[in-house]
């Protein structure tokens, strides 16, 4: 599986990702999958028929991310995450 990280987040302040945390219950709110390509990926899972949102800028400085939608995931929340290198 390769390097792993676990990140814990907690509402702090005002701005786009501090609303979404208050907005979502207690508890796993996104497992987050970082990719080397993120136009790459969301192609590779489109060809299988998961439902996968367009690449788009993060609450996060030099961070891309596209959604994948839970009816592909089994109600899983997951984001693939590229982050500028």
């Amino acid at each position: 599986m390769g390097d792993a990280f676990l990140e814990l987040a907690q509402t702090e302040g005002e701005g786009p990702y501090g609303d979404w945390l208050r907005q979502q219950a207690e508890g796993m709110c996104l497992v987050g999958i970082e990719v080397d390509d993120l136009a790459a990926a969301v192609s590779h899972l489109q060809a299988r028929g998961a439902k996968v949102s367009e690449p788009q800028e993060g609450g996060v400085p030099d961070v891309r991310f596209a959604l994948v939608d839970t009816a592909s995931t089994h109600g899983v929340p997951i984001a693939l995450v590229q982050r500028s290198k």
